[in-house]
């Protein structure tokens, strides 16, 4: 049986952020908000939205999708690294991100994020009753 409140989120850690290993790049931790922060979702569901108005249903040419989003990581979700040449700069993260050459970190932040507050499910033997 499922302990409920093993379950819920660790707010403040999703928004306040940690710094997470990347296990595909020894020696580097992201410092990232959770995806599910208010100001990135918003940011992203406006995105959406001048995507709809812009493109009226054809697909957004992923460059600019690439750039967009990378920007929106690099403002919201992404405010520091270790491990990473040069030292942390948000301008310069902004910049790198925002290039569809920069994927790659976009991908690891996106994953790093993803583990931000992650909750483990606990399940409970429910006494037998005779």
């Amino acid at each position: 049986m499922l302990n409920l409140e093993s379950i819920k989120v660790d707010l403040v850690a999703e928004s306040d952020g940690q710094m997470i290993a990347i296990p595909e790049w020894e020696g580097v931790k992201l410092g990232v908000r959770s995806i599910e922060y208010p100001p990135y979702k918003i940011a992203l569901d406006q995105l959406v939205q001048r995507y709809a108005r812009r493109y009226k249903g054809k697909p957004v040419p992923p460059s600019v999708r690439d750039s967009d989003v990378g920007s929106l990581l690099a403002t919201h979700i992404l405010f520091d690294w270790e491990g990473i040449k040069p030292t942390y700069d948000a301008d310069y993260a902004k910049d790198f991100l925002s290039n569809s050459s920069g994927r790659e970190l976009a991908k690891q932040v996106l994953w790093a994020a993803s583990q931000v507050a992650e909750v483990e499910a606990e399940f409970v033997d429910e006494a037998v009753k005779n």
